[in-house]
């Protein structure tokens, strides 16, 4: 099923700036993946695309991803996705960007996250235009 929410495009911290052609770029992409399609059309699903950051040219998987050490084996990737060894070099027009899928904010004492959903961080090449590292998990 097609998740008919609107889609939230978030430059983080407002700390990226982006080309009209590479956001619509960005947008091509990601539109179709599976991880803006993951729930059904009635469902209230509120889903944010945050614009991390651009990754250096040549850096390592791991410092191009927002995981540290302690943590990022425990990360999985979801199905059908890639995931590239931490220690590989990344080359190319290169983003992280981080995908909320937000079924329920928490507030207060809730989650420790704010919300309740699923987070991923998603390694892209808009040069061409591809997805190179999908990792996340479940906010509870």
């Amino acid at each position: 099923m097609i998740n008919k929410q609107p889609i939230q495009w978030i430059p983080k911290d407002n700390c990226i700036d982006l080309t009209d052609s590479e956001l619509s770029q960005l947008k091509s992409l990601l539109k179709d993946s599976p991880l803006l399609q993951f729930y059904p059309a009635k469902s209230k699903v509120k889903i944010q695309v945050e614009i991390s950051k651009r990754i250096p040219n040549g850096s390592d998987i791991l410092n191009a991803t927002i995981w540290n050490l302690d943590f990022v084996d425990q990360v999985k990737s979801p199905e059908g996705f890639p995931r590239l060894p931490l220690n590989s070099r990344a080359e190319g027009e290169l983003l992280l960007v981080e995908i909320l899928h937000i079924t329920k904010n928490s507030g207060g004492m809730g989650s420790y996250f704010g919300y309740y959903g699923y987070y991923y961080s998603v390694i892209v090449d808009l040069n061409p235009a591809k997805i190179l590292d999908v990792r996340g998990q479940k906010m509870t």
